[in-house]
């Protein structure tokens, strides 16, 4: 009996560690999502994800749109801003 409790709590404890291993930048990227929607672009100097897996893939590729979209930001304000001097 005391074999069966001492697997299942190792069992949990591992349980435990991937799960927090998986959530953990999800949460990250889900405050990077909310920070990018009320317009700060600091997220995409804010890596800090570095898995090859899938998380890993899609943390890029969110900071590479919100590089993007500051740049494009950026451009359309000057835009706007030179077609109001004309």
């Amino acid at each position: 009996m005391v074999t069966i409790t001492a697997i299942l709590c190792i069992c949990l404890v591992i349980v435990y560690l991937l799960s927090a291993r998986i959530s953990k930048p999800l949460v990250y990227l889900t405050e990077s999502a909310r920070k990018l929607s009320r317009g700060d672009f600091s997220v995409s100097s804010d890596i800090q994800i570095r898995s090859r897996d899938e998380v890993g893939v899609l943390s890029e590729t969110f900071f590479k749109m919100s590089s993007d979209l500051r740049i494009r930001t950026k451009n359309l304000r000057n835009t706007a801003k030179h077609l109001r001097i004309k």
